[in-house]
Order: C-alpha cells, then structure tokens, then sequence
C-alpha cells in the first residue's frame, strides 16, 4: 500500500521497479484479493532484486602513482604494466560468464589486481568461475593480488579452494597495501 504522495513520486522520477511492484499489486488486488496481490508484489520486488543483483560491475585501470600515499616510491615501476579489476557487486551463478571472459584479457601484464571491497557476496557457481579464472592466469605465471575482501566473500573464498590456490600472501586489505608488500 502506497499513499499518493509516494505514488506521485515514483512515477514522476520514473522508478522502473517500483513502478512495476505498484501496477502488478494494484491490478492482482482488482482481478483477486488482497492476500494474493500483496503475494504477487512481494515475488516481482523477488524477481526484480534477482535481476538488479546479477548484475556485476567490472572496470579496468593501471596502476597510477600518483593515487599512491607516497608517488614517488619505486613501487609504481615494479607495476608499470599490471592491470586493477574493480569489481562491484555480488559474484553470482548468473554473472560467471562475466568472470570467465576475463581470462583472455591480461595477456602481457606483469601483474592483476582485484580490488574486491565492492563485491558484497559471492556464491558457489561465483567462486567456481572466479577460481578458474585465477587457475588461467596461475598456468600464464601472472602474479595475482587480492584485496579488501569482506569477511563473508573471504570465507567463500577459503572454502572453495582460492586461497589454497594463491596462497595466504596474495591477499591484502588493500591496493597500496598489495603493491608494497
């Protein structure tokens, strides 16, 4: 149930979604009942989160000195060449092509840092493709830096098998952190 003024709100600033959960519940609670409508609103907000969750931001950048602490430090040669993958979102069974299509991409890289602070979850299909991903780049000898992992996106990733993989020391609370290490 909506009073006018929030009606009115989200059909002037076009919120799709809302918009969406609001006509389907209105016409369910015509063609049926109260009870049913509001179970029918209560799956598309479901089926709507579903979507708007799989989807899984991805952004690239070099290593710029000049966003380090100290620019100056030599550290920025030693990664003159390596590539940061911002991930944002949750690493999800319906965004793993996303991650598996990143394996052809560092080819001539001196190292790949994944800065993961974004990443709020990470499911078992997520962390099957994210651990093929890094076995690829394993097999190329391509230094892999994981950083600023949740507590919950880390346990997934202890329990299937990334840490084991990478080893205890490729994961860092941060880029600056990783790359002075």
């Amino acid at each position: 149930m909506n009073e006018w003024h929030t009606i009115r709100y989200i059909f002037s600033h076009k919120f799709k979604g809302a918009m969406v959960k609001f006509l389907a519940t209105m016409i369910a609670t015509i063609v049926f009942d109260l009870t049913i409508a509001i179970l029918i609103g209560v799956v598309a907000a479901l089926v709507l989160l579903a979507v708007r969750q799989s989807h899984l931001e991805i952004h690239f950048d070099d290593v710029k000195p000049q966003r380090l602490q100290h620019p100056e430090d030599p550290v920025a040669d030693r990664f003159h060449n390596a590539e940061v993958v911002y991930l944002t979102g949750a690493v999800l069974f319906a965004n793993c092509d996303q991650i598996t299509d990143l394996a052809g991409r560092f080819q001539g890289r001196s190292a790949v840092l994944f800065p993961m602070r974004g990443v709020s979850y990470m499911d078992v299909s997520g962390a099957q493709a994210f651990l093929e991903l890094l076995r690829q780049l394993k097999t190329q000898e391509l230094p892999v830096y994981i950083c600023g992992l949740s507590d919950s996106v880390r346990l997934m990733m202890e329990r299937s098998g990334i840490v084991e993989l990478l080893g205890e020391e490729q994961f860092y609370w941060s880029v600056e952190r990783a790359l002075h290490a």
